[in-house]
Formats: structure tokens, C-alpha cells, sequence
């Protein structure tokens, strides 16, 4: 499930910026 981990990264750098 290497998808949905990239996807929580990718929600968390938005929520960073």
C-alpha cells in the first residue's frame, strides 16, 4: 500500500504550506 502513503504525504505538505 505504497499509494496511499504517498497520497499522506502529499496532504500533509499542503497542510504544511
Amino acid at each position: 500500500m505504497i499509494s496511499k502513503h504517498k497520497g499522506e504525504q502529499l496532504l500533509t505538505l499542503e497542510h504544511v504550506s
